[in-house]
């Protein structure tokens, strides 16, 4: 998804106010095919966001105790069967998180499989447009998601 003026904007700034010597020296230097690649990497401090293409495998594959489905009140249990049937669950979506947190107790350890999966790193490029406090606790939310290109680069460049 190519980025939007605005996104440009920002990630221009985010170019220019970089120190990391090794980026400095590939943006400096017209590669922006490695400034990019650099951009699309998980950084050391990353926050973490929800995600927001989540594979229902990855939520079943992960501790997941089928016996708790069973154990589940008829509402639950129709608020798990819909989330369980659309197959890809957006985290990044308020609502999504709250039907996988009200679908199954605090107590359990299938709920705690499920928070387990449904965050993740972001990348340097997603970092720039993620809102929110990006810890484990409290996860952020993106505006952007994916890699920025050489073309992103040379175009945040121009100005």
């Amino acid at each position: 998804m190519a980025l939007t003026t605005e996104q440009l904007h920002v990630f221009r700034a985010a170019l220019l106010a970089e120190t990391d010597p090794d980026l400095v020296f590939r943006r400096d230097n017209g590669q922006a095919g490695r400034v990019a690649e650099w951009y699309n990497q998980v950084g050391a401090n990353a926050p973490i966001v929800w995600k927001t293409s989540l594979q229902l495998e990855e939520i079943t594959s992960n501790g997941f105790d089928w016996v708790r489905v069973d154990n589940l009140s008829v509402g639950k249990a129709r608020i798990w069967e819909w989330m369980r049937l659309s197959l890809v669950l957006n985290c990044g979506i308020a609502n999504i998180r709250q039907g996988l947190n009200d679908a199954f107790s605090a107590t359990t350890s299938t709920k705690l499989a499920v928070l387990a999966v449904i965050k993740r790193d972001a990348t340097r490029a997603e970092e720039m447009f993620s809102t929110g406090t990006g810890s484990d606790g409290s996860p952020g939310t993106m505006t952007f998601v994916g890699n920025v290109t050489d073309m992103d680069v040379e175009l945040a460049l121009k100005g």
